[in-house]
């Protein structure tokens, strides 16, 4: 029997039931709690995780030693350094949970096993790289075309749960601006409604 997660995450995709099964035994259920690190910036990954409930955000630091949110991660998105993932080398970022989680983790021993011994499996994984690949690009479109307010309107009408769960301070490095910015952007954004 695949968890109702597992089958749904897995949902628009062509891989059988069968195939699903075999998939779902890959993965665990794992309760992780509020500001858990899930990767280390210098490590390098072995397990990714597929969010079922919760929020997580990705994270480096500038030459002045401050963070710097890179990404947030929201259910049915799947929390992987790319580049540590691909090269098998260690993180330039963190990962950490911002709320509490619940997660389904696969090893990337597992994750390979399935990649090697069942096709549809590859073709999920080919799928998800190119959306990932096209998502990056409009994100940098996003970054580079949109007015600041613009980009954080944008951000709270796709995720609504940030404004109550992630700190102003995040959302401000994400969006590449100050506090103070957001926090003027966010006042006027009230007035209006």
């Amino acid at each position: 029997m695949v968890n109702q997660f597992i089958h749904d995450f897995y949902k628009n995709s062509r891989i059988s039931g069968e195939t699903k099964i075999i998939i779902a035994s890959h993965h665990h259920k794992v309760e992780i709690p509020r500001n858990k690190i899930l990767l280390r910036k210098g490590e390098i990954i072995k397990e990714i995780y597929l969010i079922e409930q919760g929020i997580a955000r990705s994270f480096v630091q500038n030459s002045d030693k401050e963070e710097i949110t890179t990404h947030f991660f929201s259910p049915y998105e799947i929390i992987v350094d790319e580049i540590s993932f691909l090269k098998k080398i260690p993180s330039e970022s963190t990962y950490q949970a911002m709320t509490d989680m619940i997660v389904w983790k696969m090893t990337l021993a597992d994750f390979y096993h399935l990649f090697d011994t069942q096709p549809e499996f590859r073709v999920w994984v080919r799928d998800r790289i190119t959306s990932a690949l096209i998502k990056e690009k409009q994100t940098h479109l996003w970054m580079k075309t949109k007015s600041a307010h613009e980009r954080y309107k944008d951000l709270i009408l796709k995720n609504p749960e940030f404004n109550y769960h992630v700190p102003l301070k995040y959302i401000a490095t994400y969006l590449g601006i100050t506090d103070t910015s957001l926090s003027r952007i966010r006042r006027e954004m009230m007035g209006k409604g």
